[in-house]
């Protein structure tokens, strides 16, 4: 399977391409921008030269691309994830707490609504999606978009204080 992973130069995005490719499966990771070439040196969605073949991901045997969740279109993803082939996406970007609650909004939910859009358009059916509540401060609550039936049927069986 060609997977297309979003936040793809996070932790558990790269576990996940290490592990599928070793599998047989090819791993195309999306990362926000090119300020992630200091750790990842990358090739761009838009811009086939490359700018270093020592990359992190290049040496797990993914394809890097940048694209920004944040400004990328519907159609912009539509489009990647037709040109690609993908069979199946990850998504595991996320805006981790950092910046303002803005942010956050348009990494961890507008950006994950464009992908879903973008999958639908692309007739891609496969999706796992990795998130997270920050347990090391259970006072902030459910983000502002969950209304009372996401509350009611999320599992916090694991995140629950003991």
């Amino acid at each position: 399977m060609k997977y297309l992973v979003f936040g793809g130069g996070g932790q558990v995005a790269l576990h996940f391409a290490k592990t599928a490719i070793t599998k047989g499966h090819e791993v195309i990771s999306v990362v926000r921008d090119d300020s992630q070439c200091v750790i990842f040196p990358i090739h761009s969605a838009y811009d086939s030269e490359l700018t270093s073949s020592n990359s992190e991901l290049e040496k797990i045997g993914a394809k890097p691309e940048i694209l920004s969740i944040e400004e990328a279109t519907v159609t912009q993803l539509t489009s990647l994830l037709k040109s690609t082939k993908a069979d199946g996406v990850l998504f595991a970007a996320g805006a981790g707490g950092k910046g303002d609650p803005g942010r956050v909004r348009r990494v961890d939910y507008e950006g994950a609504v464009k992908v879903y859009d973008a999958m639908e358009a692309g007739n891609v059916k496969r999706l796992v999606l990795i998130g997270a509540v920050d347990i090391r401060d259970r006072s902030k609550g459910w983000p502002e978009w969950y209304d009372e039936d996401d509350s009611g049927s999320i599992d916090t069986s694991c995140t629950r204080a003991s």
